[in-house]
């Protein structure tokens, strides 16, 4: 009996593991492409102003 409940408890942990790692990676994911997308659009910025473009 006792060695079911350490099992469901075993599952439970790694269930949960999986669920915050999941979250983490994501969440890590949308961070490192905000941060990306606001540094190519201020080196952007910053080259449109030092040399105007030709058009």
């Amino acid at each position: 009996m006792e060695l079911i409940f350490f099992l469901k408890a075993l599952a439970n942990i790694f269930f949960a593991g999986i669920l915050i790692i999941a979250i983490g990676l994501s969440g890590a994911f949308t961070l490192m492409s905000y941060l990306l997308k606001s540094l190519g659009l201020y080196y952007r910025v910053k080259l449109a102003k030092e040399k105007p473009v030709n058009s």
